[in-house]
C-alpha cells in the first residue's frame, strides 16, 4: 500500500501558493505594453519626462498610474495626450480568475496592489501631428 501523504502535502502546498498569488496578476502582470504610432512617423515619444524613442514604438508602463505623453517632430506642433488607466472588461477566463481571487482574499489583494485589473486607454496610441504654424508676423 502506497503512502499518499507526500502527494497530498504537495497538492496542499501548491494550492496554498496559488491562493497567495493573484490570478489576474499572474496572467496580466503589473505592466502593459502600449503601441505608439504617429503620422508622420519618426516622432519623438516622451512619457512623464522619459524618452522612449521614435514612432512607431512600444512603451511598457506600470498599470498603477496615469501618464502624460508628448509626441514631437521637427516642423510639426507637439501633441500631448493622457494615457489613463481604467478597469479592463472582465470576460472569458478573466471572469473565472476574478472569481478565484474573490474566494481567496489574499489573491484579490495581490491583484489590486499590482493593478492587474487595470488597462490603459488609448491603446494603441495613434496621433496625427499637425504642421507647425509659422508665427512670424510681417514686419512694419
Amino acid at each position: 500500500m502506497s503512502d499518499s501523504k507526500p502527494l497530498f502535502r504537495f497538492v496542499i502546498v501548491i494550492a496554498f501558493g496559488c491562493c497567495l498569488c493573484g490570478c489576474l496578476y499572474l496572467k496580466h502582470g503589473e505592466t502593459e505594453t502600449i503601441n505608439v504610432q504617429s503620422e508622420p512617423s519618426g516622432a519623438q515619444v516622451v512619457v512623464n519626462g522619459t524618452p522612449y524613442g521614435t514612432t512607431p514604438t512600444d512603451v511598457t508602463l506600470s498599470r498603477c498610474q496615469d501618464y502624460q505623453a508628448t509626441l514631437s517632430k521637427g516642423g510639426y506642433s507637439p501633441a500631448n495626450l493622457d494615457i489613463s488607466r481604467g478597469t479592463k472588461p472582465i470576460e472569458g477566463l478573466d471572469s473565472f480568475l476574478l472569481f478565484c481571487d474573490s474566494v481567496f482574499a489574499p489573491a484579490l489583494l495581490v491583484d489590486q496592489y499590482f493593478c492587474a485589473v487595470s488597462q490603459f486607454s488609448p491603446n494603441p496610441v495613434s496621433v496625427t501631428l499637425l504642421p507647425a504654424s509659422d508665427e512670424k508676423s510681417p514686419g512694419l
